[in-house]
């Protein structure tokens, strides 16, 4: 009993490497429009903690950012987000529905 789990937590975690290799994590992040100047009203970096562009940058409200979402059962999966002010009084935020 003891070598049949070992062996199914190693395929466990060979799948996982597996799929994360195929995930496209860095560099596979797409914005919908250009960063504005720094002290514009706007969404600062990227939504995916993975990304390495867009970290510094301020995106507008109404924009949108595309990047693989990284699931093990969906792999080539996904993750929409955009730049949403929800109230006058908040500062606009990535909103990213599950």
């Amino acid at each position: 009993m003891k070598t049949r789990l070992i062996l199914l937590g190693v395929l466990i975690f060979t799948v996982g490497i597996g799929c994360g290799n195929r995930c496209g994590h860095p560099g596979a992040v797409t914005f919908s429009c250009k960063p504005v100047d720094r002290g514009t009203e706007g969404c600062r970096g990227s939504p995916d903690p993975a990304a390495t562009s867009g970290r510094d940058d301020v995106f507008p409200v109404g924009c949108r950012v595309e990047f693989p979402e990284c699931l093990l059962a969906y792999p080539d999966s996904v993750k929409t987000c955009d730049c949403r002010k929800l109230t006058d009084s908040e500062m606009p935020l990535w909103w990213c529905p599950v």
